[in-house]
Formats: C-alpha cells, structure tokens, sequence
C-alpha cells in the first residue's frame, strides 16, 4: 500500500503455511523468540539472538577499523542476479476477497510529452477489463533489483506492482510493495527479511538470521506485506505459538504503560483476528466507479461491500461482525513450476520498466476529522505513489530497514551503516465505555476495529494493529497526533519528539521522572530510555463512540493557549493527558457521555485549574465561570466535590439499602444540577464548555496570598490506622483517632447514618480548608486538608467494609480517593 511519496506501502494479511525446501531452507524451529521478554515497564529492545546469530570476534566486519559503505550498487553479474533471484523469490498468499493481484504495468503505458507514463484510469480499467473467469491474474508478475554493499552482502528487492490500492483510508492509484533479501555472499545464506508495511512511518515486517525462503502473506486491498517463516505459512504469528517460532524478530516494546511489550511490526491485522473497515474510494465527491473513464469497473470489481463502510464519519458506533481473513490464492514463481499453485508468476529484471517515468491519476483524498473547539476540523490527507527506481531505498536497501537491531546487526556483520533514524512514537487504542458497576464511570476497554493516525507532519496515514498506533522515524520537533477510526470521535493531541523538541510547557522529552516539587502535568511526553515516545494517557488513546462523544470545549485565550490538559474519570481514571491541540488559545477533547471527569488544565502561565464535569444525559455539561488556581482552586474543587458527592450518595440511599431505584439520572445529576463544580448550565446541548479565565491575583479575595503552582504526586486510596488530629508541623497523612466531638465515628460501622456523617464531615472540612486558603492562612488551610484526608480515610474503610449499602458506598469510596489525592496536591504546594 504504496501512499508515500518516496515509499510503496503494504497491506494488513500476514500468514504462512507449505514448507518449501526447494531452496535447501527448511524453516527454522529454534526458540529464537522463545525468550522474548520486556525490560522493566518501557523497552526490551531487541530480542537476544543465538549464538550463531551474530559474527564472531574474528569476523573482519566486527573490526572496529572496517570501512562502513554507505550505498549499494547494482550487480553486474546478470546471472548471478538472475541466480539470487529466483533463489528467494517468494511464495505469495493474498486473502479470498483480493481484488489486484501482482501484474505488469507495461500494457497499460503510453507516451505523455515525450516520456513513456502509466496512468491511473488506464491501469485500473485495462486490468479490470483483462480479468476473467479463465484469467483471474491477468500477467503475473513479480520484478527484481540485485544490489551489493560490499563483496559479502548482496541484496535482492522484489517490486511487486498492483493496478490500485482500496484500504481504510489510504488508497491511491498503482501500488507497489517490496520484500528485501539481504544475502551472506560467501555463505549464501539469508541474513534478513525485510517486509514493506503501508509507509516509511509503519514498522516493517522483519526477520533476522531466517532459515527458509520467504513467504509473504499479502493483505486484501492494500497489499501490506507480512511474512510467513514458521510451518504455518500462510498465517502470521506475531509471538511464538504451539512450538513455532513468530514470525518476526523485531524488537519489543510496551506500548502503555505498565503492559508486558510485543514485537513492534504491523504484521497482518486481519489474520490476527483485529478488523478495520475498507472505504469505498471517491474522486470529486463521487464513487470511483462512477467516472467516465472506468467503463469497465463497477463495485464488484472493488473490495467486497462486507468489509466496506461508506464513511467513518457517517457510522455513529464502531462496526461490528466484520468478517475475518479468509486465504485465498497463492502464486508461485516460474522458477518453481512443479510446486502446485493457482498461479505462477514471472520474474522480470526492474531494468525492463525503469523507463516509465511516472505512474499518474488524480489525487484520491480522505478528510481527517481534528477536534475543534467550535467545530471538528479537517485536514486532508492525500495519498500517491512514485516510481522504485526514483526512491532512496532503490539504491540503499538499508534506510528501508525499520528495526535497530537488525541495522546493527548488518552494521557490525558486514560493516554498512545504516544511518541515523528518527524516534519512535507508540500508544494503545482504548474505547470509553459505560461501567458496568456504577452508573457515572467509564470504563477502558479493546475497541473491537482498528482505526488510523496520521502525524501532520507527513501526509500518509498509517492503520493501527491490534489496537497500536505506531510511527518509526519521527523527526524531531513539535508533531500534530490525530486518530478517526470508523463510529468514533476523533482524537487528537500534540506530540514532541526529541531532545530539543520543546512541549507545549517548553520542556524536552528527555526520560525523567516528575518530582514532588513539580506539577504532574507539566511533565513532558512520556519517552522510554530508548527513546520511544508514549502518547495518550500513559500510552492509551481513548477513543469515544460519536454517539455517545461530548465536547469539552477548553478556552484559555486570556492566558495564551492550554499548555496541558488532564481528564480523570472516577472509575476508568486518567483518559486524557497531553497538550491539546488548539486554535487561538482553545481546543477540545472528547468524553463518554456516561463519565463524570475531573478536569485540569494548566495555562502557559505554568498555573493549574481544576474542575469538575458531569456531563447530564440530555445536555452535555457546563460552562465553568471563573477558574481559580493555586492551593484556593484545589479547596473550591474540593468543596464542590464532595458536596456533589453527598447529594449523590444521599439520593442513592433514599432509593433503599441496595440502590436498586437508582439510575444514571439520580447519580449524574439533572442537567441543571448545583453540583457540577462551581458552573452554570450552557444552553448548547452538545458540548461542555471549560473556559480558563482565571482569577487573577487583584480578583481575588482580601488576604488571599500569592499562591504556588499546585502538584501532585500519585497516592493510593488512604487506609486507616489510629493517629492523633492534625497539627500545623504535620507532614505524614493523619490518621483518624478518637474526638472529642458528637460526630466521632472512629469504630468500624457499617450504616447508612454514619456514611452520611463523614459525607458531611468531609464536606465541612473542605469548607473550612476553603475558608482559610481564601484568607491566605497558609497554617491553617494545611491542618484544615490533613484533617480533610483522615475523614476521606474513614470514609473510604467504611465504604469499602462489605457492610455499607452499595452501590452509594461504592460510588463514596471511589470519589473518597479522588478528593484525597487532590487534598495531597494542596499539600504539597504549601510544604
């Protein structure tokens, strides 16, 4: 699926089955994967090779004086690139609802302005025009280009040409797809696989030290090529499977955090049981097959209509029973006529076709959808394609090798540099649900199809698989990250990549850890020690249904732009954590309708806000008057909060012991509710509203001092244990103890009042926390918000002891962990 300018793309079907040792290569059973294992929370890098995997200590190209060859060149011996070709040329899988298969360009060439041209409608109707019941594939074709590095590696390229490309959303004219053999010239061995997948930015499919010829396992439509080097050929393992090995040796990696890693390859999503909706392809605003010059093409002739959807944008939830992979023909070569096969196809020197200059058509385009603050934006994405021959990787196999490792392997083997890459970007789909378990809460969960992510800096877009999008060779600087996927609202966020790159805060994204002294949010995106950059929510992208998606609209225009945005949901927890993406000072972020959100946003002032947002089921949420920052933000979040909370609980128990009468309306609140932290109701029914004004130093209250910029550090839900009340030098969180007033609940109890009693001691608490951060008593705000967090504690052991009724004290508990960590962050910032 060739839609770089400088590149030819691959599709999405791996696979691999007949063994075939025509070659004098079986396939390979050693447990070179076997002990595939993740380094820490972050990056394992490469898999460890065997012994024999690597060159030895006297092999010269370990040499540390060895000259490194920066570029290939053909070789001149046409028999012995005739010889490697036909050695390695592969077996060809393609999926059963394949429409192009591998041909020749040349009967649908013609001379434009002195210069021999194959253009798009001319492919596309002659090769549909060509197809038969009889002839299937019409001219099957595979073309080859032999180069050498060095008198010991050699390296042989196989172009594989389709007449057009139908994917999700990148489809283009013409299509061409490469596998790389890079070959021990003195052994005659393989030394690594190379396998194209979509673009320059997608992983490619790679194998290091492989012991049979290849198989590719091509994906319907965009023909993204996936490798089948164990017993099962024609299917494609990522991770070693039933004494397999898998079928790639790329790298590790762990895409969110705290995830064991996979090997970062596209591999073939459909064959590992992910699914990604086709899209019919227009030009001017009308089907394909509806223009004049495709007389012979109808949708029949297209992707079937059971993997395909219209649009993304036009589906208000994801897709569901979009059927998998299905194996469908298999080619072989010419060389090979006595392997059974439903094809066999012709291996032609790239030398015969390096005379076409171009292959032409109209830009076909797709609008990707960008979160706006008034609106959704869009911002188009084109696809095209270029000659091999006028591409870098033509001439140096090596710049098309993705992993690291497997450069530093022919690196140090053969001493060819492979050249400096950029970074890595990676992230972890996830859909926002409702909870199962309360009634406001989502939930994160594997969305059940791909969807695709394009950086604005480059215009190809590249698919996910198995729920990762993921970008090689990022070059440094401030990106744009969007992801639409089919029934979802769109996402975005803005990525920095690189030591110098500056975040939207002016930080880099050098790997460090945030200290107590510093906000949480100010922190840089999140880099591995390899530098591979995580983005989202620690590595997850939540992405909303657009039936269920509110905007929240964040407008800091008064405080040049929202250097960062944190989303909490009370049950799924964090959501949203990244710079958003903006246009004159605002920006937006979607959420499930069914959560209730704790929102930061810290301005380019380096100050934090923080604000509650409970979006009603029929009108979506508020529009947040004033937001004050410092320790007085938090405590008036505070007060909010748990008054919201008490409202909430004290609704549930009315209902009865067991909460049975509740529903979502009672929990979330009637769209205009007090409760939804300090704001008023909006008359737009589609969209929250936060607008950053914040309260500035001469706004504020008599006494109020100067205020520190609040932090945070992470702390779990506060558990009880006997201490004494607070004092001002106190710096450990308290505990409760017995009191000398009515309201002392300090045994373990299980009723509705008390729940009720520490609901409304917490909330009296955080008035009072309030009251004296309002008069700038620093002192007495701190004992205020210990005293605070040994209530919370309290009321987190009662709720959580089995006793009290549910789900009121579910609910209680959980919100108890929110306000302790926001009363923790107040602390923080006045010690």
């Amino acid at each position: 699926m060739s839609s770089n300018p400088d590149d030819s793309a691959a599709d999405d079907d791996p696979g691999g089955d007949d063994v075939d040792t025509t070659a004098g290569l079986p396939v390979s059973r050693r447990a070179l994967l076997a002990g595939t294992a993740v380094a820490g929370a972050g990056v394992a890098g490469a898999i460890t090779l065997g012994g024999d995997g690597r060159a030895t200590d006297d092999d010269p190209a370990t040499d540390s004086t060895a000259t490194t060859t920066p570029r290939a060149t053909p070789i001149a011996d046409a028999d012995e690139a005739r010889r490697l070709a036909e050695r390695f040329a592969p077996t060809l899988y393609f999926g059963r609802r394949e429409r192009w298969f591998p041909t020749d360009p040349r009967p649908y060439a013609s001379e434009r302005d002195g210069q021999t041209v194959v253009d798009g409608f001319d492919a596309l109707d002659g090769y549909t025009a060509a197809k038969s019941e009889d002839t299937p594939a019409p001219d099957p074709t595979v073309f080859y280009h032999v180069l050498e590095y060095t008198d010991r590696l050699a390296v042989v390229q196989y172009w594989i040409y389709s007449a057009f490309d139908q994917f999700s959303v990148n489809f283009h004219w013409h299509d061409w797809e490469l596998l790389q053999t890079f070959v021990d010239r003195t052994s005659g061995d393989p030394v690594l696989y190379a396998a194209s997948a979509h673009s320059r930015q997608v992983p490619n499919n790679e194998f290091l030290d492989p012991e049979a010829v290849p198989a590719i396992i091509s994906e319907v439509g965009s023909h993204s090529s996936a490798l089948g080097m164990n017993a099962r050929r024609d299917t494609f393992q990522r991770l070693p499977v039933d004494g397999l090995v898998a079928d790639v040796t790329n790298g590790v990696v762990a895409i969110a955090s705290g995830e064991e890693g996979l090997p970062l390859a596209y591999g073939l999503p459909r064959d590992e049981g992910f699914r990604l909706p086709y899209v019919v392809p227009e030009l001017d605003g009308a089907p394909l097959t509806d223009h004049p010059d495709l007389p012979n093409v109808s949708a029949e002739d297209l992707v079937p209509e059971d993997v395909t959807v219209g649009s993304f944008a036009d589906l208000a939830t994801p897709p569901t029973g979009l059927p998998p992979r299905e194996l469908g023909a298999t080619f072989e070569p010419e060389s090979r006529r006595e392997t059974p096969a439903d094809e066999h196809y012709a291996l032609v020197p790239t030398a015969e076709v390096e005379d076409i200059a171009a292959f032409t058509g109209p830009q076909l385009s797709f609008e990707f959808a960008v979160p706006g603050f008034v609106e959704d934006a869009l911002a188009s994405h084109i696809t095209s394609t270029s000659t091999p021959w006028t591409q870098p990787r033509y001439r140096d196999p090596l710049a098309d090798v993705t992993d690291a490792a497997h450069r530093e392997a022919i690196q140090e083997r053969y001493g060819v540099d492979g050249g400096d890459r950029g970074e890595t970007i990676v992230g972890r789909l996830a859909e926002l649900r409702p909870s199962d378990d309360v009634d406001v809460g989502v939930t994160l969960t594997a969305p059940p199809v791909e969807a695709v992510a394009r950086l604005a800096s480059d215009p190809t877009a590249v698919p996910t698989f198995g729920g990762v999008a993921a970008f090689v060779d990022v070059e440094p600087g401030d990106h744009t990250l969007t992801v639409n996927g089919p029934g979802y609202a769109p996402y975005a966020q803005r990525v920095a990549v690189g030591g110098e790159a500056a975040t939207g805060e002016g930080t880099t994204t050098e790997t460090r850890t945030v200290t107590p002294t510093e906000t949480a949010t100010d922190a840089p995106t999140e880099t591995t020690s390899d530098g591979t950059v995580r983005v989202g929510a620690d590595g997850r992208i939540g992405l909303v249904p657009a039936a269920d998606a509110v905007k929240l609209k964040v407008d800091a225009t008064d405080r040049g732009g929202a250097r960062r945005v944190r989303v909490d949901d009370d049950v799924a927890g964090r959501v949203f954590d990244a710079p958003p993406v903006e246009a004159d000072g605002r920006g937006a972020v979607y959420v499930h309708r069914a959560g209730g959100y704790t929102v930061e946003v810290t301005d380019e002032r380096g100050e934090t806000s923080v604000e509650r947002v409970n979006p009603g089921p029929n009108q979506n949420a508020a529009a947040v008057a004033k937001a004050r920052t410092g320790v007085s933000g938090i405590t008036r979040f505070l007060v909010d909060f748990l008054t919201e909370t008490r409202e909430t609980v004290e609704r549930l128990l009315e209902r009865g012991a067991d909460g049975s009468a509740s529903g979502s309306d009672d929990e979330r609140g009637t769209d205009d509710s007090a409760a939804s932290g300090g704001a008023t109701a909006t008359p737009d029914p589609t969209s929250a509203t936060i607008e950053l004004d914040v309260v500035s130093d001469e706004e504020r209250d008599d006494g109020e001092g100067d205020e520190e910029q609040s932090t945070e550090t992470p702390t779990a839900t506060p558990t009880p244990t006997p201490a004494s009340e607070p004092t001002e030098t106190s710096t450990a969180t308290p505990t409760p103890a017995p009191e000398a007033t009515p309201d002392r609940v300090y045994q373990p109890v299980t009723t509705r009042e008390n729940l009720r009693q520490l609901l409304t001691k917490a909330v009296s608490r955080a008035e009072a926390a309030n009251e004296a951060a309002l008069a700038g008593d620093e002192t007495r705000t701190a004992e205020e918000l210990r005293a605070l967090r040994s209530v919370l504690a309290r009321l987190s052991s009662l709720a959580e002891g089995g006793g009290a009724p549910q789900p009121a004290a579910r609910i209680a508990a959980r919100r108890a962990g929110t306000a302790d960590r926001r009363a923790e962050r107040a602390l923080d910032t006045l010690t």
